[in-house]
């Protein structure tokens, strides 16, 4: 507004009688003043009411979101949940762009305090500082328009407050209508799957989810599905805190189809996250143990046997087909692994390679994967022959589909590591150099580290 008046930032203070400095800082956002400062800033600008309004509603709508979030704690086992607001939106757009809050300020000339700050709600970008961040961010028009008039704005949050004091319908028969009405989010709904999930949770949340417990199921089934779009998008971190609030949310209650759904989700998604905490122990592919102290080894045992457990009661107690039933499995052998339970890891890896899918449509490309997490298992439970004998000795040059190839290259990398153990080096070092030829065509350069470590 200032600079479409023409307007410098030192005339600006003169005529408000507001110090230049304190401009400079609301105008980064990294302060908001208070609302006898703003009227004289609006007034030393000549603002038509409604450009005051709209000015009004964004330096409000922080300390809205305080009180919202205050009104609206729901206390799962000592942890408090509060409804999504734009600064997740803006967390979720700077993670998609893989920057670090440090670089994103650099590159707005602002501070990392200060985008904290926005991320956590306590202060808001002023309008052409948001649309700098979006611009550097490449938010999709969508995204742009849920933080600057939609959902996400500041405007929003009165349209919030009002929706949660409106008497939540008894019947539930209302209630999901209501939610019928909602837009789900879908995994085609690609990168626009953080707006669509967050925007859903918050709906929800605008309908009084913290206080029906009838809306429970369904808040559990939207924390589900943020943690499974995450973990698609390779998000697993991020994944385990919607996924553990799901599960909260889902408590010992499983008795519909849709709670089923949102518990294997929630499952899966932390179970995907734990996975590359025991990869550097599991595959050949990770060479690089960390050393743990006692302390911490123990932490991350109490970790495995909490997902083993839940995964188990999953397996045992649940109608699960094609492909849950293999991911269910493969997990498991994981998590047991994880917790020193090699021989039934063995167990429940054989079990996931040998489900079929009924439709016909199980690639093998996953099924050559299954297949090395089989002979991993074998091996770290010292059952080296039966390892070897999981596959014969293969020519890649016939496989004609590259990631089906890649995916049996690695299994053979696996085999080879045993022959290795069986002292077999000549057909060790046959399988080794045909993966390392394939590697070097096909630019395969995490398996080229793999080899380059058998052959030392």
């Amino acid at each position: 507004m200032r600079q479409a008046r023409g307007l410098s930032g030192a005339a600006l203070a003169r005529q408000s009688g507001v110090h230049r400095r304190t401009l400079i800082r609301w105008e980064k956002g990294e302060n908001q003043p208070s609302l006898a400062e703003l009227d004289a800033v609006l007034k030393a600008l000549g603002t038509s009411p409604e450009e005051s309004s709209q000015v009004v509603a964004s330096i409000a709508a922080p300390r809205a979101r305080q009180r919202v979030q205050n009104e609206s704690r729901l206390i799962l086992r000592g942890q408090s949940l509060s409804p999504p607001v734009g600064g997740d939106l803006l967390r979720a757009l700077r993670l998609r762009q893989r920057r670090t809050q440090q670089d994103t300020a650099r590159a707005l000339n602002i501070t990392q305090a200060t985008l904290a700050r926005w991320e956590s709600g306590q202060t808001w970008p002023s309008p052409p500082m948001l649309h700098s961040l979006c611009w550097e961010l490449h938010a999709h028009p969508e995204e742009v328009a849920a933080l600057t008039v939609g959902c996400f704005s500041p405007a929003a949050f009165s349209e919030f407050e009002a929706s949660r004091r409106e008497k939540t319908p008894r019947s539930l028969e209302e209630l999901e209508e209501r939610i019928q009405h909602l837009p789900f989010p879908t995994l085609s709904s690609g990168e626009l799957g953080d707006l669509k999930t967050l925007a859903y949770i918050s709906s929800l949340w605008a309908m009084g989810a913290d206080q029906e417990p009838r809306l429970r199921p369904y808040l559990a089934m939207a924390y589900g599905e943020r943690a499974r779009f995450l973990m698609d998008s390779g998000y697993l971190t991020e994944a385990e805190t919607p996924a553990r609030t799901a599960l909260e949310l889902l408590g010992d209650d499983i008795v519909s189809v849709g709670d089923m759904r949102t518990y294997t989700t929630a499952i899966l998604a932390l179970a995907e996250r734990d996975v590359w905490k025991m990869e550097s122990s599991l595959d050949v592919r990770h060479r690089s143990v960390l050393a743990l102290s006692p302390k911490n080894l123990e932490r991350q045992r109490r970790q495995f046997r909490w997902g083993l457990r839940r995964v188990e009661r999953y397996l045992i107690n649940a109608e699960i087909t094609w492909p849950y039933q293999t991911w269910a499995l493969a997990h498991a052998a994981r998590y047991a692994y994880g917790t020193g339970l090699k021989n039934r890891a063995v167990e429940w890896a054989e079990q996931a390679y040998h489900v079929i899918d009924p439709n016909g449509t199980d690639g093998e490309e996953d099924r050559w994967a299954r297949r090395a997490l089989w002979m991993r298992l074998l091996l770290r439970a010292g059952r080296t022959a039966e390892a070897v004998n999981v596959i014969p000795l293969t020519d890649l040059s016939l496989i004609p589909t590259l990631p089906v190839r890649q995916a049996a290259a690695s299994a053979l990398l696996v085999r080879a590591e045993a022959l290795y153990q069986l002292n077999s080096r000549q057909e060790a070092d046959e399988q080794v150099e045909q993966v390392q030829r394939e590697s070097i065509t096909n630019n395969w350069h995490e398996l080229q580290v793999v080899v380059n470590s058998l052959l030392l």
